[in-house]
């Protein structure tokens, strides 16, 4: 499935009568579609760790610590979700230890992590942009919500008239 298929499916669902060959045909449809197609697809990434998605990253020093803690981290670029940061140096056992480490996210003009520990990691919701990853309940999940939102755009009216009806 491409992002193309989401998006003619989402606009069936929503009953608009027109598809698209393209998120770069030109059209109305692709125009809005392409303004909503990012944003629906990160929120249903943040809707829940997916484990499809999940990802571990070696976070890189950043800037100076907040009162309070020892390191600053820039959070991960393609992270949705921050999930658990953890050290670094930790044993395979160790990261798969279910109880948290202590971090705190902060949201000045860059999202930084800070922490008390050197190196670090960070298990993450990760921006999963190929469709042909996506489990099916996710790829059904954006599916729906982007066929809500383009039917909002579109208004009933206008769905309606383009079928002949008012």
């Amino acid at each position: 499935m491409t992002p193309d298929d989401v998006v003619n499916n989402a606009l069936e669902i929503a009953g608009h009568p027109e598809r698209i060959s393209s998120l770069w045909d030109g059209s109305p449809e692709a125009a809005i579609a392409r303004d909503l197609y990012g944003e629906t697809r990160d929120e249903a990434l943040a809707a829940q760790p997916w484990n499809f998605a999940r990802a571990f990253y070696a976070l890189n020093a950043f800037g100076a610590p907040a009162t309070g803690w020892l390191y600053s981290y820039s959070r991960p670029a393609t992270a949705i979700t921050l999930l658990d940061v953890y050290p670094g140096n930790l044993t395979e056992e160790q990261v798969l230890d279910a109880r948290p480490s202590r971090w705190l996210e902060v949201r000045t003009g860059t999202r930084l992590i800070q922490t008390r520990f050197s190196p670090a990691i960070a298990a993450v919701t990760d921006r999963v942009v190929d469709p042909t990853t996506w489990v099916p309940d996710f790829t059904a999940m954006v599916v729906e919500v982007l066929a809500r939102k383009l039917q909002a755009a579109f208004g009933k009216e206008q769905v309606d008239e383009s079928r002949g009806h008012r």
